[in-house]
């Protein structure tokens, strides 16, 4: 069980529920999509931030 109210978050009732219910709504997709940021760079014009296309 995670502490919310501790530190780093110091978040009240309405925050903690918010937190809960997104996360109850994400696919497993997504929640491992929070774990990982890659940094990538390209010259092709045709690859934006937030495309797949190249890896």
């Amino acid at each position: 069980m995670i502490d919310y109210t501790g530190n780093p978050f110091y978040l009240d009732e309405e925050g903690i529920n918010w937190v809960e219910n997104t996360y109850r709504s994400m696919s497993v997709e997504e929640r491992l999509g929070q774990l990982f940021c890659p940094i990538v760079f390209s010259k092709d014009e045709n690859v934006t931030p937030f495309s797949s296309k190249g890896f």
